[in-house]
């Protein structure tokens, strides 16, 4: 894990922009890379299994990827997401 603070970030843009990409949305990232092995879903919407939570994660704020994420809706549960 790299940690930069806000008065070296300067001196690394690209590991700072990297980062505040994945921030920009975790779930997703998360679900994509570490998490994989977990993820339901596909290339439109992926989530953690219902015994997991109720967190889930679109690629972009599009309605195509809003629609796909409601197929992953469990029981009628609702989903969690962090966006930018």
């Amino acid at each position: 894990m790299i940690v930069v603070d806000s008065a070296h970030a300067g001196l690394f843009p690209d590991v700072v922009a990297a980062m505040t990409d994945l921030l920009a949305n975790p779930i997703w990232h998360s679900l994509s890379t570490r998490h994989s092995d977990l993820a339901q879903g596909n290339h439109l919407a992926k989530r953690y299994p219902e015994a997991v939570g109720p967190l889930s994660g679109i690629p972009e704020q599009s309605t195509e990827c809003l629609g796909g994420a409601q197929s992953y809706c469990f029981s009628g549960r609702p989903l969690c997401s962090l966006l930018r």
